[in-house]
């Protein structure tokens, strides 16, 4: 006890290339988790729900590292255009949004740097998994020959279509790429 109200020392649980992840990183994930379970979810046990959380943010920690050795990096203008998106997203002002999270108890910095590591794990998965994922016009037919939920006819209303972008794009690459996303417009 200090000054009369109880405190628990926070204590590493593990280090990921030197990176630690501490009890409560741990803690502060599986509170999250427990809060925005929808009511009536059936969570594993706390040993249990614990080890998964650990588990993830050692893979999240191993996938930052990797990241950032292969030099993929977040801009401050990126994350400031992607907090303004997530604003009027919720049809609120940097401001307003600022002030709820002041209110839910969340720290702005912190949101900051937890925003940085999604965007850049995103740009990870996008050009380490993505990038791989090739699929034929013949794996397409296949696909839709042998599924009969397939052959029925559905009206799509697509709202988005990604056409990404390489980080380093020579200007060639960003023309052939801007000339096919006016094709999918068309």
């Amino acid at each position: 006890k200090l000054a009369g109200s109880p405190t628990t020392a926070d204590y590493i649980v593990a280090v990921v290339d030197q990176e630690p992840i501490t009890h409560t990183d741990v803690d502060t994930r599986v509170a999250r988790i427990q809060d925005t379970a929808p009511p009536g979810s059936k969570l594993p046990p706390d040993d249990e729900l614990r080890r998964q959380v650990l588990d993830a943010l050692i893979d999240e920690k191993v996938q930052l590292s990797h990241a950032r050795a292969i030099g993929l990096g977040v801009t401050e203008v990126e994350i400031d255009g992607a907090i303004e998106n997530i604003a009027s997203q919720n049809k609120l002002t940097l401001r307003e949004m600022q002030r709820r999270m002041e209110a839910d108890g969340l720290d702005y910095p912190r949101y900051r740097a937890s925003l940085r590591e999604q965007i850049l794990l995103q740009r990870l998965r996008d050009r380490e998994v993505n990038a791989r994922i090739q699929i034929s016009d013949s794996d397409l037919d296949a696909f839709l020959a042998t599924d009969p939920a397939a052959q029925t006819e559905v009206a799509l209303n697509v709202a988005h279509i990604l056409i990404p972008v390489p980080e380093q794009a020579t200007p060639a690459q960003i023309e052939t790429l801007q000339a096919k996303a006016l094709q999918v417009h068309e």
